[in-house]
């Protein structure tokens, strides 16, 4: 028996543990989605992680909206289109998600089905 599973039999260690050589090998697969900012992407090293929860903050109208929007649109696009071809989950705290306005976005990128992105969030 190897040290981290005799670990986890005597409750010293919980299940879910992982050593850093497993977190490495799981980051190599780590996407990032643009934001459509080439600065806000230059700021976050090359746009927002996927397998990770991304909390937007911000004033009222400072536009976290739009950016998580926009996000959801490109998560869904075809790799080929500088999409991640994804899916995504959606927070909405305050239940004023837009469905009309990923629309719009969906349309402006060129997607001629925008329902399908929505069906995929």
């Amino acid at each position: 028996m190897n040290a981290k599973q005799a670990l986890i039999d005597s409750g010293l260690l919980a299940k879910d543990f992982s050593s850093a050589a497993e977190i490495l090998e799981r980051r190599k697969a780590l996407l990032k989605c643009t934001t459509g900012s080439s600065n806000l992407d230059s700021f976050l090293k090359g746009g927002i992680e996927t397998q990770a929860m991304t909390e937007i903050a911000g004033e009222f109208g400072s536009g976290k909206s739009q950016l998580c929007y926009s996000l959801c649109v490109t998560a869904n696009m075809p790799i080929d289109k500088e999409g991640l071809g994804g899916n995504v989950i959606f927070i909405d705290t305050e239940n004023t998600f837009g469905p009309e306005r990923i629309n719009q976005i969906a349309e402006n990128r060129g997607i001629n089905q925008p329902e399908d992105i929505l069906k995929k969030i």
